[in-house]
């Protein structure tokens, strides 16, 4: 299943960084493509859970809904958010996590997400794809938290 991964620092501890991942609903306010995230579940507690349908505006527009899930922090401060397809009309598979991770300058985010499309499409597209938005969606992240 092809994949790709970033990195980033923001300067916001980790769960300032956590709150505005988990704040599905405000997405279409400022990260690229998504048209509209809604909320369909939501489990509290100290690893949480949200089934989230996403729709994207892209060459067409797509959606899907995911199951995401925290995990209880990591005696370091670190947290894990993590997620996996329910269902996507143009998608097998979706599944990845953020890692949030104290360091001196607020939080090192480690970004990483699996892809597997219903329709053929060259791996080198879809790394291409990734490697064009992934940044720019890390990039609206860090600014939304460090304005």
């Amino acid at each position: 299943m092809p994949g790709a991964h970033a990195t980033v620092v923001i300067g916001a501890s980790p769960a300032d960084v956590c709150a505005v991942i988990t704040d599905f609903a405000n997405y279409p306010e400022f990260v690229p493509d998504v048209a509209q995230a809604v909320v369909l579940r939501t489990v509290p507690g100290d690893a949480p859970e949200w089934t989230v349908r996403f729709s994207l505006r892209v060459v067409r527009p797509i959606g899907y809904t995911l199951r995401l899930w925290a995990e209880p922090v990591h005696p370091d401060g670190t947290r894990v958010v993590r997620w996996s397809l329910v269902e996507g009309s143009v998608l097998r598979a979706n599944e990845g996590s953020w890692t949030l991770s104290p360091c001196a300058e607020g939080t090192t985010v480690l970004y990483e997400v699996s892809v597997e499309l219903a329709l053929y499409v060259p791996s080198s597209l879809t790394r291409l794809l990734a490697g064009t938005n992934l940044p720019l969606m890390l990039t609206a992240f860090k600014d939304r938290l460090e304005a």
